[in-house]
């Protein structure tokens, strides 16, 4: 093998491994001071116990140095790279990156090479070794610095891990009825990163089948969401709550769902009462999907709960609707469907309007004249009903309920 490919540490005089050992507490206290002195973050002047065991860490790295001199090691021993992973994985745990890590060990290795000139002039030591350990030193610069980079990724991939693992939790004690004590629930929103609003609101979101369909087509996947927005992203239903959703500016930041995803936003509630916030959420979405509640991807990828209160109320028991038209509206439903489905919508628009006729022709994009002819021919199957004010109410939450299902079996 060329001295090319040997290991720079084999290339070292015997001799240096020598002087290293013999000098090697005083050569760790220069390191320490050294660094110190050029990261004000590791003085530890003022801690004396830190400052030896500091300084005997060092001594023993020295001590292994002079241990590969001389040898056919390809690198350093994976204990001596574990310690300076840990190194790492400590900077990751108290939220830094690696630069004053990395500053300290560029710091070190002058010391090691400022200490090697002294020993060279004092002891006429050939240029050729001073060469050969510089790059020894440089060399293993490089391994400690990779091995620290590679302990606080892992850290950071284990916090995420963890992260993760702690919203989803909380996501989870949040919905669980009866409540969670709040004292629960404030330890484990510590341990996921997230702070207990006043007020929150469930969030389901659902990809749009028709945008993902064939042969071909692939689950969407969810866009990352804000950090506050906390949610469980499994499965083909995402879901999860948001903070205090009625504050100014309202939630900007999911008004805009990137196709081909829809968000239906439940109730807003207190902390202890988003278990009932996604169960209205999920029988909002429940009833889009099976076309009660009319939405189109052009009307924008969010639905609000509140905006389809009348048709939530109704649809809670399958029977109410039907049993309300059949009460209310058996004159209509004596009529072919579609002239029947005509003359709903025409009575619904009059109830709303309080049968003005331009108002309600405005509504179904009619001529006040059709609007007109309609009424009479309502009058004719409802006669004295078709103007009752006491049942106009129920009247009204029938057609809408029957018009829901009607145009979801279009």
């Amino acid at each position: 093998m060329s001295d090319h490919h040997l290991p720079p540490w084999s290339l070292v005089p015997v001799q240096a491994a020598a002087l290293l050992r013999h000098h090697r507490l005083d050569l760790a206290t220069e390191i320490v001071d050294e660094v110190a002195a050029q990261v004000p973050e590791y003085s530890w002047q003022t801690d004396p116990e830190r400052r030896a065991a500091l300084v005997e860490t060092i001594r023993r790295t020295v001590a292994e140095f002079a241990d590969l001199m001389g040898g056919p090691a390809t690198g350093w021993p994976r204990h001596m790279l574990d310690l300076f992973g840990e190194a790492g994985a400590q900077e990751a745990r108290a939220g830094r990156g690696l630069d004053r890590l990395q500053s300290a060990l560029r710091a070190g290795a002058r010391a090691v090479l400022r200490w090697l000139a002294v020993q060279s002039e004092r002891l006429r030591l050939p240029r050729s070794m001073y060469r050969a350990f510089a790059e020894a030193v440089f060399t293993s610069l490089d391994e400690f610095a990779d091995a620290a980079a590679e302990g606080h990724r892992r850290e950071l991939a284990k916090q995420g891990d963890d992260r993760v693992r702690h919203r989803v939790r909380l996501l989870s004690l949040l919905v669980t009825e009866p409540s969670v004590a709040p004292e629960v629930i404030a330890d484990t929103a510590a341990q996921a990163d997230w702070t207990v609003p006043r007020t929150t609101a469930a969030l389901v979101f659902a990809p749009l089948r028709a945008e993902v369909s064939g042969p071909h087509a692939e689950e969407p996947v969810l866009p990352s969401l804000p950090a506050e927005v906390l949610a469980d992203v499994r499965g083909a239903r995402p879901w999860g709550v948001v903070p205090d959703p009625d504050r100014p500016g309202g939630l900007p930041y999911l008004a805009e769902l990137p196709s081909p995803w829809m968000m239906v936003i439940g109730p807003t509630v207190t902390v202890d009462k988003a278990a009932a916030s996604l169960y209205w959420a999920k029988q909002t979405l429940g009833l889009v999907e099976r076309g009660i509640i009319a939405w189109r991807p052009g009307d924008g990828p969010v639905v609000h709960w509140a905006d389809h209160l009348p048709t939530l109320v109704l649809f809670q028991r399958e029977e109410l609707p039907r049993m309300m038209a059949e009460r209310l509206l058996a004159p209509l439903l004596k009529l072919r469907p579609r002239e029947a489905e005509r003359l709903g919508a025409t009575l619904l628009a009059c109830l709303q309007h309080g049968f003005n006729v331009k108002g309600a022709a405005k509504t179904l994009h009619v001529h006040p004249q059709t609007v007109r002819y309609r009424i009479n021919q309502l009058q004719d199957l409802f006669g004295e009903d078709l103007h009752a004010t006491d049942r106009r109410l129920e009247m009204e939450m029938a057609l809408h309920a029957w018009l829901a299902t009607m145009s979801a079996q279009d």
